[in-house]
């Protein structure tokens, strides 16, 4: 599996002793793991869910709007939603919406494979976090746009997402570590901090350090130069 991985070009080149790969490879499946996990448990409160407002659908497995999906992206609402204002409910879809616009899951799903590849390297775990509060806070800034009051958003996400854990293939949404950035960036009135451009560029500079080793050293030269006998 890792010789294919390798040729694939996905995952790093590791040279050393067996147990330096064992230790790696138990790292990633350590990682993999509740990410795929995670990506089944949506598959199954989507396959449960029932329609809800404006094309979403609704999941008591769920505690929090989310959305997840590349080909056919799918927007799932708490059940409570259903008794929620109707102010609420278009708040959480156009969160939702700029998500499916601007791709996040698609990004945040591969990101969580490269960290899964790179848990190793702790620059890979702050790339990570930078791109999912970016993108919660590009998708916040879309609500504001449609002329949302700033401190009602900032009521509702508390509201709404304080406590809550979203899966971890799941749109980041009102993980504890980005919902007090995003009350911050909506009561502040602006876009918050957008370093997604410096992530991406920073990102294949991480890959190559992490895909590609030392090349060897040539070996030293074998063969002895004959001298000629002195008469």
């Amino acid at each position: 599996m890792l010789a294919g991985l390798s040729l694939a070009g996905i995952a790093p080149v590791v040279e050393g002793p067996s147990w330096l790969l064992a230790v790696w490879a138990a790292g990633v499946i350590a990682c993999v793991g509740p990410l795929f996990v995670s990506l089944l448990r949506l598959t199954w409160a989507s396959s449960k869910s029932v329609p809800g407002p404006d094309g979403a659908r609704l999941s008591d497995a769920i505690q929090m709007p989310l959305t997840w999906g590349v080909v056919r992206p799918v927007v799932l609402l708490p059940t409570t939603a259903s008794g929620w204002p109707r102010a609420e409910v278009e708040m959480a879809l156009a969160h939702e919406q700029a998500h499916i616009a601007r791709r996040d899951w698609a990004v945040q799903f591969a990101t969580e494979l490269i960290c899964s590849m790179l848990w190793f390297h702790p620059f890979a775990w702050w790339v990570r976090r930078d791109l999912l509060l970016d993108a919660e806070l590009a998708a916040d800034q879309r609500v504001l746009d449609r002329g949302v009051a700033p401190a009602r958003y900032a009521r509702n996400l508390l509201d709404r997402f304080e406590g809550a854990h979203p899966p971890v293939a799941a749109t980041p949404g009102g993980r504890p570590s980005q919902l007090g950035a995003r009350i911050r960036a909506a009561l502040a009135g602006s876009e918050g901090p957008r370093r997604g451009a410096l992530v991406l560029v920073l990102l294949p500079v991480l890959l190559g350090l992490g895909f590609f080793s030392p090349l060897p050293e040539a070996p030293a030269p074998t063969c002895n130069p004959t001298l000629p006998e002195s008469p």
